[in-house]
């Protein structure tokens, strides 16, 4: 099964951000990110560039209880 990321976009150029993503260090800072959200409560996600759904296909969101993007 594949990731669904947008890694090339006729108009936009490549997108990188899902090779930043899965860098050692930011796949750590991530898991840590969602680990420490988890404990807040309800998420509001904010997410003017489009990069919240690239994000999840990486990461498991579903400890976290989202309220809304």
């Amino acid at each position: 099964m594949g990731l669904r990321i947008d890694t090339f976009d006729n108009v936009r150029g490549g997108n990188t951000l899902y090779k930043a993503l899965t860098h050692p260090i930011a796949a750590a800072l991530g898991q840590q990110l969602i680990y420490r959200l988890s404990h807040y409560g309800k998420v509001a996600i904010v997410d003017p560039q489009g990069a919240a759904e690239g994000f999840a296909e990486l990461f498991d969101l579903s400890r976290l209880d989202i309220a809304g993007i």
